[in-house]
Order: C-alpha cells, then structure tokens, then sequence
C-alpha cells in the first residue's frame, strides 16, 4: 500500500499520482471550473504548495460545480436555465412585434444561432415569422445557420452598416461590456438604438459579486494590475491562462456597466432587473415602441 504525499498546502498526492486537493483548493474549483494538478520538481517529488491552476477539462478530466453551472450548451445548468427565465420578456417583445406586423425582423449583435435554437425553438421562430441577422466581427463563432432563419454578416457593432429603423428589433446578449472604453460603448449604443424600432439588450450587472466571465468574486474591482496578473497565472472561467499581451487586452476588453452608465446610454430604455439571491444579475434594457 502507497502513501499519500503532502503538496505542502493541505493537497496530498497518493503514490498513484491521484491527488487529493485541500479544502482551500477544492473551494477555487467549484467557483472558477479550474483543475489543479501537483508540480513536481526534476526528481518527480511534489514541491511545497504545488498546485497549479489548468485550463477547464484538463488534468484528469475531473468534472466540477462548474461544469453543471455555467454550461450553455447543457439546458440543465444553472446558466441555461437562468436565460432562460429572463428569455420571457424577450419572447413578449417578440410576440407584440409579430401582433402587430405579422413578422419580426431581427438584428442580434454578437449572436449566434444556437441562443436562439436554444431558448426558442425552430417551431416557436416559425410561428412568429421571425428572421434574424446575426451581425459579429468575426464569423469564428457564426457556423452556418439554416438560411430559413438565420442571416449572417460580417460588421463591427460599433459601426452598423444599415440605415434608421431597418429591423423591427435589434438585440444584444452580454455584448457591450465586451467592445471596449467607454468612448466604443457610447458608439454601440447609438448604433444599437438607431438601426430598429425597439430594442432588447441584457448585460451583467457590474454590482453582481461574482463576476461572470471569469467566475472570480470581485474581479471587476480589482486595480487593472492585478486582473492582468491573474490572467497570466490563473484559468478563469473559460479563458485559459494568457500572454501579458492577452491579458492586457482582455482586461481593456471587459467592462463591465453599471445601472446608471446603462440608463446614460439608453434614456429611453425601461430598465429590468435580473435577481438572483435577492442580488442584481444583470439589466435588461428594453425599447418597445408604440406603433411598432
């Protein structure tokens, strides 16, 4: 029978290699989907403290809280159910549209299809006659979505190539905190409000303790340094660990608002609030014009 092996911080390795992280280190992978593995020096012994964060699924494939939390593609988790909760006042948008015009043109800046696919469902687009144009700087992410329903372009949502109220609704899902400074989200904003009638767009809210990309309590109030610093040494979320490069675009990247930068930027927005723990989540901001 092999013995267990302390890493120095509480974690033990057993002589299998498996290891037994501590209670301190089991806490980190619930919240932020990281795996820890022992780091050995040149003669394979564990190193005092010796753990180190990887990227989500490495390692031993260990599944964590996360896995079953904050999986999109999974309909069960915390998040898939979460949107969609928050996904009726969308749909109610949507059907006022359709009452009204008989169909419903959107415009879903950053989107994809599977959001969509997800929450709605092929049957439910096609009774509303919903067609929607999934516009993203990149079509990395896009695939190429049934043309029945799906339209994709190429654009930057700073700058959208259509005239004043070409869609019945323009829409947009945790994008704005991901544009950039303060000077880009005030562009996407005026492009967002000006090419449709009305507008639904959702956004976490900065207040919230957990921040949601990362997964890490408080990032979002962290000095600049130290986000940075995390970046290049830890997995956060699904971001893996990253050049300084990177990481300093990423932290210029992600920015999150708060309610009152939102209403500054949509004043003529009815501000919903997403609660979860009796705390604010997220904003949706939502225009519904009258004679739609």
């Amino acid at each position: 029978m092999t013995s267990a092996r302390s890493a120095g911080c509480g974690c033990r390795l057993d002589g299998d290699g498996a290891l037994a992280p501590c209670g301190a280190h089991e806490f980190f992978e619930a919240l932020t989907g990281s795996v820890f593995d022992p780091v050995r020096d040149r003669r394979g012994n564990i190193r005092a403290g010796g753990v180190h964060p990887l990227t989500h699924g490495q390692g031993k494939g260990k599944p964590t809280v996360t896995s079953s939390l904050f999986n999109y593609a999974d309909p069960n988790s915390l998040v898939s159910r979460l949107r969609l909760r928050r996904s009726h006042l969308l749909r109610e948008l949507i059907a006022d549209v359709t009452a009204v015009k008989g169909s419903c043109r959107v415009l879903d800046v950053g989107g994809e299809a599977s959001y969509w696919l997800t929450i709605f469902g092929i049957d439910w687009l096609r009774a509303n006659r919903v067609h929607v144009t999934l516009l993203n700087h990149t079509d990395e992410y896009v695939g190429t979505p049934d043309p029945e329903f799906f339209a994709v372009v190429i654009a930057d949502g700073c700058a959208l190539p259509y005239g004043d109220n070409v869609f019945d609704l323009t829409h947009s899902n945790s994008v704005i905190e991901h544009v950039g400074d303060g000077q880009r989200q005030r562009r996407f904003s005026e492009e967002f409000r000006r090419v449709g009638l009305n507008y639904y767009l959702q956004t976490p809210a900065r207040c919230f303790p957990l921040e949601p990309h990362v997964r890490f309590l408080w990032f979002q109030y962290l000095p600049s340094a130290a986000r940075v610093w995390l970046f290049q040494h830890l997995s956060l979320g699904s971001y893996p660990r990253l050049s300084r490069e990177r990481a300093e675009h990423f932290d210029r990247e992600l920015q999150l608002l708060t309610r009152r930068r939102l209403c500054s930027l949509f004043p003529d927005a009815s501000v919903h609030r997403e609660r979860l723990l009796g705390l604010t989540k997220s904003y949706m901001m939502v225009r519904l014009t009258k004679a739609t």
